[in-house]
């Protein structure tokens, strides 16, 4: 699930087929996280849900921190623009992306 601010909002430019788009607002995603994976990867199923596989033990924030890199490299944004706004001790967790840059694929 991806949710943006107010229609209207944000910046698109082509790149062949493909639209990168950065918004001026928040974007807030819902992400399931997998500790203790093999690699570190941030993926969306088909029913838009996101998976976080990490690598790192959910201790001391370990795995938060990592989550909180592999957001900020696939929206293309520093670690200080994402943050955790509910579920920092679960496994479903609500992350807050300022000014992201999303990229779509059109066919």
């Amino acid at each position: 699930m991806i949710a943006f601010g107010d229609a209207g909002s944000s910046l698109e430019m082509k790149l062949g087929n493909e639209s990168i788009a950065m918004s001026q607002k928040p974007v807030i995603i819902e992400v399931k996280v997998k500790p203790n994976a093999r690699v570190s990867q941030l993926s969306q199923e088909e029913s838009g849900q996101w998976l976080a596989q990490i690598k790192s033990l959910p201790v001391d924030g370990k795995a938060n921190a990592e989550l909180i890199g592999l957001v900020a490299k696939h929206f293309a944004c520093r670690k200080a623009a994402v943050s955790i706004k509910t579920g920092s001790a679960g496994r479903v967790k609500l992350v807050k992306v300022e000014a992201p840059y999303v990229l779509a694929t059109r066919g």
